[in-house]
This record gives structure tokens, sequence and C-alpha cells, in this order.
């Protein structure tokens, strides 16, 4: 995966990493600037609960205690603000990460990291700390210690012990009873590794001291390490335990799975019905590729990788998935219940906090398995219950499958096999062709098939070679219709001119007059003269003089014209097989024709000089389209249909809903039906076994092991323990972990290919630095994410300058992007389920997708996108107008029955909307009662940078920005002008509407319909894409559907990567269509019209027919070809159910069938209509 510099990129990724980490709360605590640190001595500018010297002991140890505060937004108080960002950003942990991060760091270490100059302040223990917000006084907050058992040391700060003594020692003190006693004796234990004096328990009340600003000579000189302050602030997912696997990567050679243990399903059957672009990933597991999966908005990602986790089960394998969004693990563990299999699964986002729900679920698991009763611990799977049958069975499904989809992609194959030019298809010819009547042709074109090859490059010559006739034609004359025939052709050439003239002149002076009395007199002659003796006098000597003497002038005249080298020796040898007469005559004639056009003989002979090249086929064409009206395009249909009957293709009979040979749904559903239940089946028996092996083996209980507290004779085991104990229960019992980068590190030992698979989501967000030991821990790894995402985001990080650089070499900032650059598979999710409406993602689509995403088509027509024009002022970094409005709309406009999220395009218009939602909420009890049912909706207010991951039935979005107070507009546009980020971030806020969206704006309306002179410039980014964004929602609020696919065509148009679409070429499938109807026309007395390209949603049907009483047929032209044959065929029976769904009948029209048997195709459409 690293290659032969992997020694080196891993060093870099974990300077990277301890860099990071040395800007957060663990090793930094000093308050400094931050919004979301506070240091204890701050607190009592805030609160009367300092003046007590018992202050730290009833703040750490005392359950009851609380701090009270009061947030007054109208002061400049910068201490008492800081509770409320540092509530808003606890919360937004809870909401993005499923995680409670605040914490109290107490006391803090003066410490002098290796390689720094400067000192830091480093929190020693960490207690859990919970900040409410009280309801009925949302002004007033408390902060309260957590009641629990043990307090942990700071995981950084053991790092750092552990650089100067041994691990033993630091074992002993990882974490403390939750008692004054124990916290002296665990700070006396550090101090001694410190060389610093001891301290009492009357530490605790001395005087809290003062933080300066920074950290001072005299500062050093006054104190000793040990300072008695406190810091609160966001104590979220250390990054300690992935450092400690970079450090075990570099310094030990770690072991390495690469077989898996075992392989019960391998088949490319997941256990669950997937649409054809989802079941390419499991196609690529099936090969054992490391795979990404690229997840545009609404694809389905999240059910595709539930797809791989019961894979991974039905294989009984092991399978981890890594990603830090709690929607991301919340949608998928509920997949996971609602199929069944959520008992086989943990979802672990604090190793500490979520001990005792772990606990607990193995607990009522074992107790389950070991009465051998029914689970009541987890949701009933949603539908029949799946059941096994026999492997027999299963196997000759199988095995009918894969032969009845090899027989339609062999049809497929052949229909889409270019035979001409090196892209015409079987099928683009039977539409230029259309019938086969062949005989017919060849007789009016006189053309012997023997003499042609029938191949591409044969076609392109005589193409050319009848554009170059028609050009020498023009240019010249047609020479079938002057003398060329019966001409020498030794004489065409432009010194031979003065001679052909001169001879020509010769005859017709000498001979001209002879022929034409011999002529006369012979026929007077025939009048007197039996017809036998006249006809035939050539052959058969007469007696009679006067017939002598014609036939010795006959025979003179003859000769002096024929020797003249003037004609051709084949016309010559056709002259003998005429009657002496004719003879006369034809000579006659010609040597009349070359006299009158004697001055075209130079126009003779470019066509001369081009046809002498050419081979017998060739030369044909040549002189049969000088001969032959309309003769390119008969030959063309000619030549067309030769090739097709060459290329013959049988008839199939696949539609895609019929019952018959080719009907797989119901054997399909069956398979994945069994797969899923075996894969309940092998992972419960896999419980089963492991809870008995255990008993037997070990000297202790399984419940003991799992025991849920400690008691006076057996401390429980941390979670850490639970996972790499050496009987491997937790993942026999739990084979599919849920978890983030850094618990992962933490709970499993750092062993290559240590899971069968690691699924990653959100893989664009993820930093490389952060997952990459996750990644080495998977025999197979899935990455799923989205390029036109979110990168990986600052806004949950405490951004400070560092004078540490970083080596930018393959600086790969997400995984996403590492994995790209690596031997990866790839594969594109390209249905499109979230929006209700197409016009909700065509924005994206054209812009950011190349229109690769197939949304589904509506349910009922209604405009999905309302705009409305604000016209507020940008200041403060604000927009208080839209802010209000919003609020106001949110108030009249929003029913609570449905989900809502409003996106911000900056952090401080989110905060201001939460802030008037809040005010709001205070003083108007039923706007109160509505906010809250729509938070049991999952009501949210997130700004550009996180809200990926989110979806709601209705999005509001404020545009924010806007002219300042002298109605200048700056086109200051933050983030969303970052080159490479800035429309990633639109696409992700524009993309989150299931149902509607709702888009206030103050950008002027003269900048915004500026948008395609900047994407023309520029490209698809900045200030381009975002106005064009608003000219979008404000023409799908009107409903002007024209300019609306203006700008979709200026998007797609501008966009980096256009993406090859193959159609059938217009014109012929115009041509074809007009032939079916007229077809169909002398076979119904309906009145048929038709539409070709006929978009449903985001397929598109070649053919759409309606008769009366608004019956609607779609065609498709053949089963399409997209991927690979199993995933073409679950292609084809999506296209057909989306047809029938909304509610047009449909009939694939297979071009074989077509052409083999027009007639017989022609009946089953106008069953199909009529039906």
């Amino acid at each position: 995966m690293l290659g032969k510099h992997a020694d080196f990129k891993i060093n870099i990724l974990r300077k990277r990493l301890v860099d990071s980490n040395a800007r957060s709360v663990f090793v930094n605590a000093h308050p400094k600037k931050s919004k979301v640190k506070i240091d204890l001595l701050s607190l009592s500018q805030i609160s009367t609960a300092f003046h007590n010297e018992q202050f730290l002991n009833h703040l750490l140890f005392n359950n009851s205690f609380e701090i009270n505060t009061v947030i007054d937004f109208n002061t400049n108080e910068t201490e008492s603000k800081k509770t409320f960002h540092l509530f808003r950003k606890n919360e937004a942990y809870k909401n993005e990460f499923n995680l409670d991060p605040i914490g109290l760091g107490y006391p803090l270490l003066l410490i002098k990291p290796y390689n720094k100059k400067q000192y830091q302040l480093t929190p020693i223990f960490i207690w859990d700390v919970t900040l409410k917000q009280f309801t009925s006084e949302p002004s007033k907050y408390s902060y309260k210690i957590n009641n629990t058992e043990s307090v942990s040391l700071n995981p950084s700060l053991k790092r750092y012990l552990k650089q100067d003594s041994n691990e033993e020692s630091i074992q002993v003190i990882e974490e403390i009873k939750n008692n004054p006693e124990e916290l002296i004796r665990g700070l006396n234990a550090l101090l001694k590794l410190e060389g610093e004096k001891p301290v009492s328990k009357e530490f605790l009340l001395k005087p809290i001291i003062a933080l300066p600003e920074n950290l001072d000579e005299e500062f050093m000189v006054k104190n000793q390490k040990l300072i008695n302050n406190g810091v609160l602030g966001l104590y979220a997912n250390t990054k300690e335990p992935i450092i400690a696997d970079y450090f075990t990567l570099e310094e030990k050679t770690i072991p390495c799975h690469i077989k898996p243990s075992r392989d019960i399903n391998s088949t490319q059957f997941s256990g669950m019905a997937l649409d054809h672009s989802q079941q390419g990933v499991i196609r690529s597991l099936l090969n054992r590729r490391n795979t990404i999966i690229h997840g545009p908005p609404g694809t389905g990602k999240s059910k595709t990788i539930t797809a791989v986790l019961n894979y991974a089960l039905s294989k009984g394998q092991k399978c981890l998935l890594v990603c830090e969004k709690k929607s991301a693990m919340d949608v998928i563990y509920d997949n996971l219940e609602d199929l069944g299999i959520s008992d086989f699964t943990v979802k672990i986002t604090d190793v500490k906090k979520d001990r005792r729900a772990i606990v607990d679920k193995a607990r009522a698991i074992i107790e389950i398995q070991k009465k051998g009763i029914e689970n009541i611990f987890e949701k009933k799977s949603i539908g029949p219950e799946p059941t096994i049958e026999k492997q027999e069975l299963v196997e000759r499904r199988i095995k009918n499958i894969a032969i009845t989809i090899e027989l339609i992609s062999k049809i497929k194959r052949k229909l889409y096999l270019p035979l001409l030019d090196g892209q015409s298809t079987y099928s683009d010819l039977v539409l230029k062709n259309q019938n086969n009547d062949q005989k017919k042709l060849s007789k009016i074109l006189k053309l012997n098939v023997y003499n042609f090859e029938f191949s591409s490059s044969e076609w392109n010559h005589i193409c050319n070679d009848l554009n170059n006739l028609k050009l020498i034609i023009v240019q010249n004359t047609n020479p079938y219709e002057t003398y060329y025939s019966y001409l020498n052709k030794s004489l065409l050439s432009l010194e031979k001119e003065t001679f052909f003239q001169e001879k020509i002149n010769s005859i017709y002076r000498d001979y001209f007059r002879d022929l034409k009395s011999l002529i006369k007199e012979w026929k007077q002659m025939g009048e007197q003269f039996s017809t036998y003796e006249i006809k035939y006098f050539n052959y058969i000597k007469s007696e009679n003089l006067k017939l002598q003497n014609l036939f010795n002038r006959y025979t003179y005249l003859k000769k002096k014209t024929t020797d003249s080298l003037l004609f051709d020796p084949e016309f010559v040898t056709q002259l003998e097989r005429l009657e002496p007469l004719s003879q006369l005559e034809k000579i006659f004639e010609v040597l009349g024709q070359m006299k009158k056009e004697i001055e075209k003989f130079n126009l003779l002979i470019p066509f001369h000089n081009y046809i002498t090249k050419l081979n017998r086929s060739r030369k044909e064409c040549f002189i049969q389209f000088c001969k032959i009206k309309d003769f390119e395009k008969l030959f063309h249909n000619w030549y067309i249909g030769n090739i097709l009957e060459k290329n013959y293709v049988s008839d199939l009979d696949f539609n895609g809903f019929e019952k018959g040979y080719f009907d797989l749904v119901e054997d399909l559903d069956k398979i994945n039906n069994h797969y899923s239940a075996l894969a309940k089946k092998i992972n419960k028996s896999d419980q089963i076994s492991a809870i008995s092996s255990f008993e037997r083996n070990k000297d202790q209980t399984i419940e003991q092991f799992f025991s849920k507290r400690s008691s006076t004779v057996r401390t429980k085991l941390p979670l850490h323990k639970i996972t790499r104990d050496s009987s491997n229960i937790f993942l026999k019992l739990f084979p599919v972990v849920i978890t983030n980068p850094s618990s992962c590190s933490c709970l499993f030992p750092m062993e290559r290919g240590f899971f069968d698979f690691v699924v990653f989501d959100e893989s664009s967000q993820l930093r490389v630095e952060e997952t990459f030991p996750a990644l080495l821990r998977g025999k197979i790894s899935i990455v799923s994410g989205d390029t036109h995402q979110l990168p990986p985001s600052n806004y949950f990080r405490e951004i400070e300058k560092s004078n540490d650089a970083i080596p930018e070499e393959e600086n790969t900032s997400s995984l996403l992007e590492f994995c790209k650059n690596s031997s990866f598979n790839n594969h594109y999710l390209d249905i499109h389920y979230r929006s209700n409406h197409p016009d909700l993602i065509q924005f994206s689509n054209h812009a950011f997708y190349q229109k690769r995403l197939i949304p589904l088509p509506p349910k009922k027509k209604y405009r999905p996108i309302q705009f409305i024009a604000v016209n507020g002022l940008f200041t403060n970094r604000t927009n208080v107008k839209e802010a209000r409005t919003i609020v106001d709309y949110l108030s009249n406009k929003i029913y609570s029955n449905e989900s809502l999220g409003i996106a911000t395009f900056s952090q401080f218009q989110q905060n201001l909307i939460l802030y008037m939602i809040l005010k709001k909420t205070i003083v108007n009890p039923k706007f109160k009662a509505k906010i809250n049912d729509l938070k049991k909706r999952g009501l949210f207010v997130k700004n550009i940078e996180n809200i990926q991951g989110e979806e709601r039935d209705i999005m509001l979005i404020s545009t924010t920005y806007g002219p300042n107070k002298l109605g200048k507009f700056n086109q200051f546009f933050g983030p969303l002008n970052i080159k490479n980020k800035g429309h990633k971030l639109l696409n992700v806020v524009v993309s989150r509407a299931i149902k509607k969206m709702v888009v206030f704006s103050s950008v002027p309306e003269k900048f915004y319909e500026s948008y395609d002179n900047h994407i023309k410039l520029n490209g698809v980014i900045g200030k381009g894409v975002f106005y064009a964004f608003i000219s979008y929602a404000k023409a799908v609020s009107e409903n002007d559907v024209k300019k609306k696919q203006k700008i979709l065509d200026a998007l797609y148009e501008s966009s980096s990567v256009k993406r090859s679409i193959t159609n059938f070429k217009k014109e012929d499938l115009i041509d074809f269509t007009k032939y079916l109807i007229q077809l169909l026309g002398e076979n119904s007395t309906s009145q048929i019209d038709w539409i070709n390209q006929y978009e449903l949603g985001g397929i598109t049907y070649e053919i759409m027919l309606k008769v009366k009483d608004n019956i609607k047929l779609l065609i498709d032209l053949n089963g399409k070809e997209v991927n690979k044959a199993y995933e073409d065929y679950l292609y084809d029976i999506y296209r057909c159910k989306i047809a029938q769904n909304s509610g047009f009948r449909y009939y694939r029209l297979w071009l074989s069938n077509f052409y083999n048997h027009p007639q017989k195709e022609i009946k089953k459409i106008l069953e199909a209509l009529n039906d």
C-alpha cells in the first residue's frame, strides 16, 4: 500500500499527527485567547462559588456541587461568553460525533516537551463535566463534575512521561479512584518521576494560581512544575492511541495476516438487494480488491456499506467500520438493526464512556445465548424473516442465473460490437438500415456481393471514393453522361489531348458522312431483301451483288473507325455482339458524341486517373454511382444490410417484467434471503461456541470478564483490555465494530490484516494521518467518500500557530485522496435516491458530477425550490435581516411534522439564527413548542463547514452575503472563494434537501446574473458557481424552464471533466422512429405521437409513444451496457421498474429482434400500447 518509501511516509504521517495533537487541550491547556478554554480562576469572575476555600474539594468530589453562571450578551465580558461558546461547541460534538467531550483538566503540569522551545501547561487528570443550559432561563448555565468511579490520567502526559520513565511505573497511575486521597497519591507518583517534591492534601486548599498570557521566565521562577489551576475545555478523542500505533510501526515488526480464516460465502451475493452501481462494490470485494466507493449525495452510500458489512458476516469474517460522524454511524447501525444483525455489532465513540453500554449488550447476549431463548435485546428485522435453503438448491439457482445473464450479455456484446468505422455498432446499423431487403437492392445496384469484404476499411475507402467522385463530377462532369465508356482509356492524358482531337476530326471528316449514308441505304435495302439475309450476311456470304457491295462498305468503314485507336477495346468487343446495322448506328452515335463534346476530353482525365487506382469492388461502386440515381443511399442500405447478415444476432425475449426464462428477480431475492439468513446463523453459532469455549478455558466466568463494576475482589477491566484479550471473545461476540480512528487504535492491536474488512465512511473528511493505522488493520480496505464534498475540516480544532513545520512531501490531506493515489479500485454510485424532485440535485449533478447521477422521477408536480430575495445588509459578518426572515419563515410557514435543517454560509450567521430562535422561544410558548417538536425530528442550524452527512425534508439556506451599510457589495465570500474547497462547500449545502429547499438571498441580482462570465473564465469554482446556484434557485422558483436549462448547460460545459455519454445518433434515431411509426400505422388505426430521448427523472428512454386516453409507452432500445453482466441486468430491471412505477407502460425493443422479424415486434408494441 505504501511501497518502498513506507518508513519515510510513516514518519511524515506521525510527525503531522503529533504536531496537530500538540495544539489540542490535552497537550497545551493554556486558555490564552481560545473561546473554548476556561481556567478555574477565570470562572471566579462569573461565579461566587470560589469564595469557599473548600471549593476544589466540592467541585471535584461533591456530586451535588454545581457552578451556575448567567451570560449577558449585551456586555463585552469575554469569560462570560466563553461559556456560551463552550456549550455550543460541545453540543456540536454531541450531534456530529456522539461525543460529550467537555471536561476539567486538573491540576496543570508545567512541562517542556521534547524538541520544543517553549513551556506548556498540560493537564494531569481529566474529570468528565456536564454543562447544561436551563430551559426556563436560556441565558443561565451550570457546570457539574460527573460522578464516576475513577479519573483518567491525561494520555498525552503519559506519552511525555514515558520519554524519561519506564512503562511499568506509568501504568500504576493510568487512572485513579475519584477521591482526594487517591488524587494526592497519584500526583506524588508523577512528581517523583519529574524529580519534584511531593504535595499534601492541603494542596487542594491553596489559592488557585493565575495564568499569565505568556509563560515567561518570571512565572517559571515563582512556581513549581505543579500548578494549582485547571482548565475546562473540550477533551475530545485524544490522538495518543494513534500516535502509539505509529511508534509501533516504526520500532517493531508487526504481525501480518493475509488470508481470511474462512470464507463461507464465496459468491457475489451480499444478502441484500442492491442497484447496479452498488453491486459493483461487492463484485470488487469478491475479487479481493481494495475499493473506493465514490458516493455523491443521496446515492445509497450507507446502504452499500451496510451490504458490505452483511457480506462480511455471511462470509463469517470480521469487519471494522471507521467513521467520525454520529449521523453516519447511526444510519448504518439502524440499517443493521432493520436487517436483524445488530446483535453482532457494537458502536463505540468513546472508549471510556461507552464501556457500560458495551458490557450491558455483551451480558444480555450472553444471557440469551446461554438460555437459548429468542433475542429480545434488539429490534426485529423489517419484513418476513429470511430462510436458509439447501446449499444444492442455492448453487443451482446461482448457476442458472449465471448462464442466463451470460446469454443476455452475449447478445448485448454483439449488439454493441463496432462493425463499421470503429464506432457504428450492430444497433447503429439497424437504425440506419431499418429493413433487410438485400436481394432487391442487389438487383438494382448490380453489385456482386462476392467482390466485397464488408469490412470497416473497405467501407471507409468506398465512402471516401464516393465523396471524391462527387467532387470530381461537380468540378468536371459525370463521365458516364459523356463518351467515356467508349473511349480508348490509353488516350486519357493531357499529352494525348491533341492526338485525340486530330484523330476524331480526321475520322469525322473522312467517314462520318459515309457512315450516315450507309446506314440510310441499309435501312432502305432492308425493305427489299429478307430480314434474315440482312441480319446475318456478315456470317453467310450472299450472292446478291448489292448486298455484297453493302457488306464491303460496312467492313471498310467499321475497320477504319475501330482501328483508329479511338475506341475502348471492350466497346469494340461488345460491338461484335450486335447486328451489323446496330454496329454502324452505335459507331455513328459515338463518333457524333465525341465530335460534339470534344472539349470535354480533359474533364475526363481526373476521373480516369482516380478510377484506375481502385480495386474491383471500389471500381464497381465508382461506376454505378455515375449510372444509378440515389446510388449512395441505396448502396449504404445494401452494404449495411450485408454486414448485419454477416454478423447475425439471434432474437432475445427479455423485457424486464415478464414471467419467463429471463425473469430472475424471484431467484435473486431467494438467494439474497438465503445469505442474509446464513449471516445470522453463522454468527449466532459463533457466539454460542465462543461463550462455551471461554468458560471451558478461563478461570473466571464470562460474566465476571464482562463485569459492570469493580468489587473488593476484582477490578473491572477497561474496554481496551476486553477487546485485546487473548481469547478474542469480544470479536467473536461482535464481529462488526463501528468506531472512530482514535478508539480503533486504542481497542485493537496494531496488526496488519487484523480484520478481514476495514471500511471507512466520509473518507474525504478523514485525515490520512489519523486513519492510516486503521487502514493497515484490514486485509481488504473499502474507502467510501466523495471528492466533491468537504475535505478535512478544522471546524472542531483549536487553531494555533506552530513553529514546527511539517514536511510537505506527499501531503495527501484526506484518506480518500491518499487511496485515489494508491492502487484502489474505483466504483461510482449512480442512482440518487434522496431528492423527491430531480431539480433538487440537478445543479450539483451538472456542476460537479458530469451528469452521472440518476435522480428518481418526481411522484407529483411541484416546485421544489423557493427563492426569497431578502435584500439584507452584510455587517459584522452577519445578515440580520436574512436571519430574521428565516426565523419568521420557520414560525409561520414550517409545519412540525417534517424534518428541518437551516444552513448558513458562516458560523457567525449560524450563531445569530440560533440566538434569534432562542430569544423567540423565551417570549413565545407556541413557537417554543414548535421548536421542541422540530428538534425531535432532527432540527439543526449549521454552517457551510459542518453540514456534511445531514439530510432533511426541508432545507432553509441563508446565503448570508450582501451589500454593506454603504450599499457596496464587496464579493468577499470567505471559504467559498478558496479555490480547491469553496465549490465543495457549496455542493454539500445545496444537496441536503429531500422535499424542498428555500433559498434566502441578499446578493444583488446584477451580480448573480453574471455567473456565466465567471464560470467561463474560471470554471465551476468560486463566485461563479455560487452566483449560478442563486440564479438556478430563482429560475426553478419562477418555473423558468428555459433559463434553468441554460444554467445547467453552462455548468456542464464548464466542468473540468465531461463524462463521455454514449447515445444513438439523433438523426438515426429520428429516422428509425419515423419508420417504426409508419409500420405501426399500417397495422393500427390509432393516432400515435412520439418523442425521442424522453427523460424520466435521470433515466432517458429512446422512444416514448403516446396514444389516446393518455396511454404512454416507454421503449428502451436493447438492454444497456454500463458495467458488468450482472450489474447490467440489475440496471435493465431498474429501468423497467422506474417506468412502470411512474405510470408508464414499458417495452424493451431488441434491435436484432426488429431486424430479424419486424412484423412480430410491431405486433408486440401494439399489444403493449393496447393492453
